[in-house]
């Protein structure tokens, strides 16, 4: 498990948003919350991210775990290319390759001991390098950037000048990049054409790491999620699968509770009746 959030509970004066929401996320599961509008799913995100507290309630991440937040409308105020705003993400693999490109020139001019202690940290710092994907790395920064939409011409243009929903694709970008243990999403389908759309389904179906997110496109989670978490009258509950066997599970949900409220009314009923029959006698 990644994620346990246990009984949260969140209100605004007398406006109670929820009172008693739980659910969990396992390692590499993709699940959705859902609710009407005004259920507080971005507030139970806000408070999962530490961006707002909760009345009540404990929401735990298992011991090291990273996470990456996009919000609805993400402000990037920075003078970077789209870019150099995406690979930041990767920043710890371009200082280690400094580093190792400072190793080799200095080993050219070192012998003896010195040299040969640069040999090992070299050989320290080059297997990191691989195992952090940095012979991939460029590769994988033009993958996500054109994935999101952008030209190979928009590499260059500062993102002080996007628009609202190309900054959020480019903070969309950088997450991905960065691959957190956990991916926390807030409507990220608002700004995406079908083709890039089609593009974040496939590349967060295959992620390795699991993902909590919140969309109002059916489409979408029937292809992502293997979990929803629905947040109703107050309270939560959590459904196996995507979203179209959610919609069929909450209907089995439903019918049974009918079912065993109309068992509730029948027995009610007969004990009445007896009450009634023992009243007739002064019983």
């Amino acid at each position: 498990m990644i994620l346990s959030c246990s009984h949260i509970s969140k209100a605004f004066g007398e406006n109670t948003l929820f009172s008693d929401v739980s659910f969990h996320i396992n390692d590499n599961e993709k699940c959705a919350i859902v609710g009407i509008n005004g259920a507080g799913k971005t507030t139970l995100l806000k408070i999962i991210t530490g961006e707002s507290e909760s009345d009540s309630g404990e929401v735990v991440f298992s011991k090291d775990t990273s996470f990456g937040y996009l919000r609805q409308q993400e402000k990037i105020s920075s003078d970077n290319t789209i870019y150099e705003e995406i690979a930041s993400a990767k920043q710890n693999i371009f200082d280690l390759e400094k580093r190792i490109r400072k190793l080799e020139n200095d080993m050219k001019h070192a012998e003896g001991e010195t040299l040969d202690k640069m040999y090992q940290e070299y050989n320290r710092f080059t297997t990191e390098y691989e195992r952090l994907g940095g012979y991939a790395c460029e590769s994988e920064i033009t993958g996500i950037i054109k994935g999101l939409g952008f030209s190979e011409e928009a590499f260059t243009q500062k993102t002080d000048i996007l628009s609202g929903g190309e900054k959020t694709r480019v903070a969309l970008g950088r997450i991905l990049l960065s691959a957190p243990d956990l991916i926390i999403l807030d409507e990220p389908t608002n700004h995406l054409d079908m083709e890039t759309l089609q593009w974040l389904e496939n590349y967060l179906s295959a992620y390795k790491g699991s993902v909590l997110v919140i969309s109002h496109d059916r489409y979408f989670l029937d292809h992502v999620c293997t979990g929803i978490v629905e947040i109703l009258m107050g309270s939560s509950e959590q459904y196996n699968g995507n979203y179209t066997r959610y919609i069929a599970q909450r209907q089995e949900r439903f019918e049974s509770r009918m079912r065993a409220y109309e068992i509730q009314q029948k027995e009610i009923e007969r004990q009445q009746a007896i009450i009634a029959r023992y009243r007739m006698f002064n019983r």
